[in-house]
C-alpha cells in the first residue's frame, strides 16, 4: 500500500470537486455507503457508480493506492479508528454531543489534510505583514490592508 491508510474519507471528501464525473461517482458512493463498499467487489462498486472497473481501479490508483484491495483495506482502518474514538465520559448521548463528535471528526480529518509547511508559511507572512486579520468562515483568511490596529 503505497498512500497512508488514515483519512480516506477526508481525502475523498477533499478531492471530490476536482474529480471526473465517473471517478466522482465512485466516490460519492464510498462516503454514502464507506461499510458497503468494503463487502463490495470492483464490479459491484462500479455497477453501484454506474461505472467502469477501470473507473474504480484509476479511481484507487489516483488515491495513491496500489489497487482496489488496498483501498479496502485503508478504508477499513479509517471506518474502525472512527469507530474507536474516545467519547466523553461527561458528554451527553443526544443530538448536542452528536454535534460535538462530528465536530472534533471534522477538525481532526482537516488536520490530516494540512501540510504543515505551508501553514507554516502562511502564519509568517500573515504575522509579517498584517495589521489587522478578517476572517470568514468559507475558507477566507485575508490581511486588512494599511489598517493600524486598534
Amino acid at each position: 500500500m503505497t498512500a497512508v491508510a488514515t483519512g480516506v474519507l477526508a481525502r475523498l471528501r477533499a478531492t471530490l470537486p476536482g474529480l471526473t464525473p465517473a471517478l466522482s461517482r465512485i466516490a460519492e458512493v464510498a462516503l454514502e455507503s464507506p461499510h458497503r463498499v468494503l463487502y463490495s467487489t470492483v464490479t459491484e462498486l462500479a455497477e453501484s457508480a454506474s461505472s467502469s472497473e477501470g473507473s474504480v481501479i484509476r479511481f484507487c490508483k489516483d488515491l495513491g493506492f496500489g489497487g482496489f484491495q488496498d483501498f479496502k483495506l485503508a478504508l477499513a482502518t479509517d471506518l474502525a479508528a472512527s469507530r474507536a474514538a474516545p467519547r466523553g465520559r461527561d458528554e451527553p448521548d443526544n443530538l448536542v454531543g452528536e454535534a460535538v463528535r462530528h465536530a472534533q471528526a471534522a477538525v481532526r480529518e482537516t488536520g490530516q489534510l494540512l501540510e504543515l509547511a505551508a501553514v507554516e508559511g502562511v502564519a509568517k507572512m500573515i504575522s509579517g505583514t498584517a495589521r489587522r486579520l478578517v476572517t470568514s468562515g468559507r475558507s477566507v483568511c485575508l490581511p486588512s490592508p494599511n489598517r493600524t490596529t486598534p
